[in-house]
């Protein structure tokens, strides 16, 4: 389906149960573009497979496609692609956590990681910068931020959780 170059990309996202959203054919131009459907595991695709050379990584920010970021290979005019993890990730998160999530990526904190068990029970987005949270102070009567250092902000309820980076 996809050159030699990218080929072990595909297996290893559909062996860690990633599925396959679309295939194109023509785009780009006298190529193929595979789309898949959840964000592709850019971290560990870093570490866990030796790329071609021929293979560049590429980021399109587009409220439009379906596909925001993936690899390209320059030498066959191949792509995989697949949605931001930032947007997966707000499709997946419970309702309790959703809202400390928009509130930390509009603020400029980016994802790092994203782990779902394969039952799908848990839950855990690890983000690049510590988390906030507000909390009521009942002393002072108002609400403060604070930092969330290395520690989750958990849900007990629907076993998930958001993680900040403890730098």
């Amino acid at each position: 389906m996809l050159c030699q170059h990218l080929q072990p990309i595909l297996e290893f996202e559909l062996s860690i149960g990633n599925e396959i959203y679309e295939f194109i054919e023509g785009w780009p131009i006298d190529g193929k573009t595979l789309d898949l459907k959840n964000a592709i595991s850019v971290e560990r695709i870093g570490i866990d497979l030796d790329i071609s050379r021929e293979v560049t990584y590429w980021e399109f920010r587009s409220p439009h496609e379906h596909s925001n970021q993936g690899y390209f290979c320059g030498e066959c005019k191949q792509s995989i692609g697949s949605p931001w993890r930032e947007t997966y990730a707000q499709n997946l998160v419970c309702s309790h956590l959703l809202p400390i999530l928009k509130f930390e990526l509009d603020r400029g904190n980016t994802i790092f990681s994203l782990y779902q068990d394969q039952d799908q029970l848990n839950l855990r987005i690890t983000l690049m910068q510590k988390v906030l949270v507000k909390r009521f102070d009942k002393r002072k009567g108002l609400f403060k931020t604070i930092e969330v250092n290395k520690a989750d902000v958990y849900c007990r309820q629907c076993n998930q959780s958001l993680v900040g980076s403890p730098t």
